[in-house]
């Protein structure tokens, strides 16, 4: 497989290509639902100790502390802290569920754990769809 990179040109510069050999590679594509986790699921797994879920949030908002984005500051109750911009911390057995603020610094977490050797879900609408529902449970 030929892979073409073409450098846009900038004030002065002149437009470059690098042409490259990489390996053929098969991809196996997932539907979605096989890669995210629900809300509702979520709710309903409170009880079960074998599924963890991660948080990628930064630790203040993980913690609670009152700040200008979370409408409810907190976390889903029993959600471990592993920031995204930080190393992974270890992860115990179990299934893992990562979420952030909004679905998209979780994917950090779940890529370092990917490498690590390990799968993990994402749930998409993480906090800024749990504090829209009064009735779920929030931690501090």
């Amino acid at each position: 497989m030929r892979f073409t990179t073409v450098a846009p040109a900038n004030a002065g510069a002149t437009v470059s290509s690098l042409e490259q050999e990489i390996a053929d590679r098969v991809v196996v594509a997932l539907t979605r639902a096989a890669l995210q986790h629900g809300g509702q699921e979520i709710c309903g797994d409170q009880q079960r100790e074998d599924r963890e879920r991660r948080v990628g949030r930064l630790p203040a908002r993980w913690r609670g502390e009152p700040n200008e984005i979370d409408r409810v500051p907190g976390r889903i109750p029993g959600a471990l802290n592993a920031p995204w911009n930080e190393p992974l911390p270890d992860v115990p057995a179990g299934e893992v569920v990562a979420y952030c603020g909004s679905g998209v610094t979780a994917c950090v977490p779940l890529h370092q754990l990917h490498l690590a050797g390990r799968e993990g879900r994402l749930y998409p609408g993480s906090w800024s769809e749990w504090e829209q529902h009064p009735e779920l449970p929030v931690e501090r």
